[in-house]
């Protein structure tokens, strides 16, 4: 099995969201949007995965039941 890992960093003025947590959560949610419809695209069904080490970006946004 082939596996990538990327690293994403969410731009200062992505979407001109003033808010840091606002902004990386509608970075992510965009993110995973686009990679999902791009691998679909050309035909891959496969699972986005995050290793333990960067769910912790995301464990704070789920917080809030956000993502």
């Amino acid at each position: 099995m082939t596996e990538a890992e990327w690293t994403f960093v969410c731009p200062p003025d992505y979407k001109n969201i003033p808010y840091k947590d606002k902004r990386t959560e509608a970075f992510y949610k965009d993110g995973f949007a686009v990679i999902s419809d791009f691998l679909h695209s050309i035909g891959y069904l496969v699972g986005i995965n995050i290793p333990k080490r960067y769910r912790r970006h995301l464990n704070l946004l789920g917080e809030n039941g956000n993502i």
